[in-house]
């Protein structure tokens, strides 16, 4: 595949993961790719999906970690020192289909492919995310050492001007991506033209699961095995079938299974939508208030716009229509009833929450987060005081085999493979030492 084939066949559906380079683009990134390519694949046509995930296809980029299975002096030389070659990890090749490395030029060209700007409908990106004071410029990361801002991607929308366009992002502080629903990512120049909308994985100040190197998928758990397991209709770890039709229409929408991980997910993660922040956005009174405190026709139709635009992007109406079940749409159901009174939805992520947490008031959730935060903080003592004394010991250990050998230290050094033949049977008693188990422990 190439940018110019990009071009030629815009992409209905795209899906992004990397981090920036191999050591920071874990197998779990991969996988929770290779799920939405399970989910979506069925719903579109065969060319209307592209990935662009880490260096390419083909190319080593992928950091798995076996984790030894006996005491291994290489796995602790790699933790002391910081060689993740060493401990227990390798790069290997994607296994999941990839058709273009995620690149800024790939994913530029990709979002301004179709001369209508209609494509791509639903965006998806899976990595990392970092947070910035400037909110707009939170960023994700790509390939190679690149990224791209809050403000860069919503210059991009605005540029390829059309939509709606609904954003999937499941990495750390990706909640400040909610910003793309104005103008250059910035809510002071008011609402987009364009219309777009988001489900984030967390808010734009708080990390996220679901980075794991491990080999064993059973070890994973973050927001896109709930998610894209709800839109399939099955549950997160595949162990059996799953409800998430919350609203009773028949169908299962993104909202519903943004929903579900909400709910089910026992993560970090806190997640958010755009929907949010648009009404944080008008409860801050952004909305152009005229001297007699009424809102300008201009907002008013913004308003009501981006409501009805986040309503269908979210399953409830005929936006993203592929093959009559909506892009975001899951497993088809046949049942149709009530959750309870209100918004279904949110009933439904209420009274999960109550009843996984045993609690039925604010008041008992408020003590009992009196009570978690006390824990934390007690418990937060006691693990600086257990680091510290591991970081001594550890440099009691490092110093020990730099006495060895210098080379001991670097794996990349030409040094390294001699020294560590030489001084094996002295690391071997050393690493066999009372000393040396709180240390093994804690790796």
């Amino acid at each position: 595949m190439s940018i110019a084939e990009l071009s030629e066949r815009p992409a209905r559906v795209l899906l992004i993961g990397s981090g920036y380079d191999a050591r920071s683009t874990e197998k779990q990134i991969e996988a929770d790719l290779g799920l939405a390519q399970d989910v979506l694949r069925s719903r579109l046509a065969s060319n209307e999906l592209w990935t662009l995930f880490a260096q390419g296809p083909d190319r080593p980029s992928v950091r798995v970690m076996d984790g030894p299975s006996d005491f291994d002096e290489r796995a602790l030389l790699g933790w002391l020192f910081g060689g993740d070659l060493l401990a227990g990890y390798r790069i290997i090749p994607p296994e999941i289909h990839v058709d273009l490395p995620a690149k800024r030029s790939t994913l530029e060209a990709a979002l301004t492919a179709d001369p209508e700007g209609r494509l791509p409908e639903l965006i998806y990106f899976a990595g990392h995310g970092e947070r910035r004071a400037r909110i707009d410029q939170s960023f994700f990361t790509l390939s190679g050492g690149e990224r791209m801002t809050v403000a860069e991607l919503a210059a991009l929308f605005d540029q390829a001007a059309g939509g709606p366009r609904l954003l999937v992002h499941s990495a750390c502080y990706s909640g400040a991506f909610a910003e793309i629903i104005f103008r250059r990512g910035d809510a002071s120049l008011g609402l987009s033209d364009s219309v777009r909308c988001g489900l984030f994985a967390s808010s734009a100040d708080d990390p996220a699961s679901g980075c794991s190197a491990s080999a064993d998928q059973r070890e994973y758990e973050g927001f896109a095995l709930h998610f894209f397991g709800a839109l399939k209709g099955r549950k997160h770890d595949d162990s059996g079938a799953l409800d998430a039709d919350l609203d009773g229409d028949g169908r299962i929408s993104a909202l519903e299974a943004h929903a579900i991980a909400r709910a089910h997910a026992e993560t970090i993660d806190i997640p958010t939508t755009s929907s949010e922040r648009l009404l944080r956005y008008f409860f801050d009174g952004r909305q152009g208030l005229r001297s007699d405190g009424n809102a300008s026709q201009n907002e008013r139709q913004g308003e009501s716009r981006h409501k009805v635009t986040t309503a269908n992007a979210f399953g409830e109406g005929e936006a993203h229509d592929l093959g009559g079940e909506g892009l975001e749409a899951g497993a088809e159901t046949s049942k149709a009833r009530p959750i309870g009174e209100g918004d279904p939805i949110e009933t439904f992520v209420i009274a999960e929450l109550e009843r996984a947490l045993r609690l039925s008031s604010k008041s008992e959730a408020e003590s009992a987060l009196q009570k978690v935060e006390a824990s934390i903080h007690s418990l937060n003592e006691v693990l600086a005081e257990a680091k510290d004394e591991l970081e001594r010991e550890a440099s009691r250990l490092e110093a020990r085999i730099l006495e060895l050998s210098p080379h001991l230290a670097d794996a990349w050094d030409r040094r390294f493979e001699p020294a560590l033949r030489r001084h094996r049977r002295a690391l071997r008693a050393l690493f066999d030492s009372d000393a040396i188990e709180p240390i093994y422990q804690a790796f």
